[in-house]
């Protein structure tokens, strides 16, 4: 058995690099919190990732996991709300919907992280300029917060904006979908 460690902030990402390691002879049997445990095999298979309604580990999920065995998949492990997969070709999921609303609370929770920072970073600089200036001369520490959380505000700001884009494409995804099955 082999293990690797890796964490993801895309599904398809880590689907990728699933499937990459199954053409390459690795198939995945277990999964937890950044640590993926593989096992040897022939290399003809694929793994897909399937996101459910319900966490996997509860029996709320066994209804969803027993139809997509059904249409050829075996289910591998899951892992919270994502269910693994493999077959001889990828299970394609109709949850385009699911999985943006997902990055879309993502991205909401790197939203609220971005606007402590800011607001943070703004009484820093307030408690900073227009305090200290005043008094004897420049003081490191206040200046260190600043820089900090200037830093840490521009960093969440790009986080947010990463998972707002992936939910925004998932979220057209199953809208050209579904134009697509009325046609």
């Amino acid at each position: 058995m082999h293990e690797l460690s890796m964490v993801f902030a895309n599904y398809k990402q880590e689907e990728k690099w699933l499937c990459s390691l199954a053409k390459k002879g690795l198939i995945l049997a277990d999964r937890t919190f950044g640590r993926y445990c593989f096992v040897e095999s022939d290399g003809s298979e694929t793994v897909s990732v399937v996101k459910f309604k319900n966490p996997t580990g509860n029996g709320e999920s066994d209804e969803e996991i027993k139809k997509i065995e059904s249409l050829g998949q075996t289910y591998i492990c899951g892992y919270r709300c994502w269910g693994y997969f493999r077959g001889k070709t990828k299970y394609a999921s109709e949850r385009r919907k699911e999985n943006a609303v997902h990055y879309f609370n993502v991205a909401l929770i790197w939203l609220t992280a971005f606007l402590f920072a800011i607001g943070v970073f703004s009484y820093q600089l307030n408690f900073f300029v227009f305090q200290k200036l005043g008094e004897t001369g420049f003081y490191d520490k206040p200046k260190l917060v600043c820089v900090a959380f200037a830093v840490l505000s521009f960093i969440l700001a790009v986080l947010t904006v990463y998972y707002a884009t992936i939910a925004t494409t998932c979220f057209l995804d199953s809208k050209s979908k579904k134009e697509e099955k009325k046609k």
